[in-house]
């Protein structure tokens, strides 16, 4: 009786994993722990395999076209113009993905405040440039950080899964014209595939293709089908920023920002007509010459991603 009389047991409780999970959550870090291994993932698992994904698609559809649907073609002529069609629009896609891949978006650099602007070496900082939060760098009005690539990136639209980068100003044309090509390349599936698709597996006649052939046509023409539909929706909406020269994230700003205002117009200082806003992307190009098309051809845009012309500048 003495020896537990004289114990001292400590009266505080441990905290237990649920409360100790509660307050993480309600302080916002368990959360932020959360969309910090969400992000690795996208960047290092998730993006990676989508771009595996999508060559091994291409190849896929590729041998079908080759193996299956182009000798149902007669005339060596039609052979050949559909093989050159196809080659065409296939190259260009690529060429354009791999682009969009591979290029920087282009990052701010680190900027010296204690040198005076205008000297050698310094850029003349125009208003509305800030220091970033995250990374320390000094970012242009259009420019924005990605939270998956821990970056700070020029002329931000948004960061594509399907590329496994961000779209931003060196390769916003690479990443637009890669949504045509590739709504391109399966409009020309769909179209030609189709004469196949009905006679072997619509009519089922006997034809001298065999049932592994007919799934691959059949599988070509259903993924063609389903990404022609998502291209055209998503090339609409891109092509309409283009045109009113805003990326994503400031088509939201501006939403917001009328939102704000009560249904009034926001104003977007950058908005310098639908021929400027083409060529800010795609080069200094007219739109029906077509050069802008040919990404390999066509000149690179104008100006260094940290400073754009606004029509306030314009009209002053």
């Amino acid at each position: 009786m003495g020896i537990f009389a004289s114990r001292e047991y400590p009266t505080r409780r441990p905290i237990s994993l649920i409360a100790s999970f509660r307050r993480s959550w309600k302080t916002g870090q368990l959360k932020q722990d959360a969309l910090d291994i969400w992000h690795r993932f996208a960047r290092f698992g998730v993006g990676p395999a989508l771009v595996y994904c999508l060559f091994c698609l291409v190849a896929f559809i590729s041998y079908a076209f080759v193996a299956h649907v182009l000798p149902d073609y007669e005339s060596p002529l039609s052979r050949a113009v559909l093989g050159a069609v196809g080659a065409f629009l296939l190259l260009n896609m690529l060429y354009n993905y791999v682009k969009a891949v591979t290029v920087n978006p282009g990052q701010p650099p680190e900027f010296d405040f204690s040198q005076p602007p205008g000297s050698e070496g310094k850029l003349d900082l125009a208003e509305g440039f800030r220091c970033c939060a995250r990374c320390g760098l000094c970012k242009s009005p259009r420019s924005f950080h990605c939270v998956v690539c821990e970056r700070c990136v020029l002329k931000m639209d948004h960061h594509s899964l399907w590329i496994c980068n961000c779209v931003g100003f060196h390769n916003h044309r690479y990443f637009l014209l890669w949504l045509l090509y590739l709504g391109a390349c399966c409009a020309f599936v769909v179209v030609v595939f189709f004469g196949t698709l009905f006679e072997t597996v619509l009519l089922a006649r006997r034809t001298h293709h065999s049932f592994f052939g007919r799934q691959c046509v059949s599988l070509s023409w259903l993924f063609a089908a389903c990404i022609l539909a998502l291209s055209l929706c998503s090339g609409g909406v891109h092509a309409y920023f283009v045109i009113t020269n805003q990326t994503s994230i400031e088509f939201a700003r501006n939403y917001d920002e009328a939102v704000r205002l009560r249904g009034e117009v926001a104003k977007n200082p950058f908005d310098l007509g639908g021929t400027r806003n083409f060529q800010q992307v795609f080069g200094p190009h007219d739109f029906w010459r077509f050069r802008w098309a040919l990404s390999f051809l066509a000149k690179r845009p104008a100006g260094n991603g940290l400073q754009f012309p606004s029509l306030t500048e314009i009209v002053a």
